[in-house]
């Protein structure tokens, strides 16, 4: 029975490092802050509609959009077709959610951006 129970245990915590990427709002918030990215002013992002959720933040004068998808291919599409479109907005892909990172000065903005690679 022990023998049992540390096996089912080993295949959970094994099937949890396996998954790709983040795949909810929570895990981008926790993932940013293990990397030192304070995220504050958190607003949900109603107006948004091309995923099922989205909230804004800011860190310091930077602006933040975390946006959760139902898989990482539409994650990853949305993506590509937001970098072919003109703008000042870095993308930075992790799984079922995008960090998309605007404003603020570009050196400050950099340091954030290698943060969440």
């Amino acid at each position: 029975m022990i023998r049992t129970l540390a096996a089912v245990a080993v295949l959970l915590s094994v099937s949890a490092c396996s998954k790709p990427g983040l795949a909810t709002i929570e895990e981008a918030e926790s993932f940013a802050q293990a990397r030192g990215v304070v995220l504050t002013d958190k607003k949900e992002d109603t107006d948004q509609i091309v995923a099922p959720r989205s909230y804004d933040y800011k860190s310091g004068e930077i602006k933040i959009g975390i946006t959760q998808f139902n898989t990482p291919e539409a994650a990853e599409t949305w993506r590509k077709a937001m970098d072919e479109m003109p703008g000042g907005e870095t993308l930075v892909p992790k799984g079922h959610v995008v960090f998309s990172i605007w404003g603020g000065a570009d050196a400050d903005r950099q340091k954030l951006i290698a943060a969440l690679k």
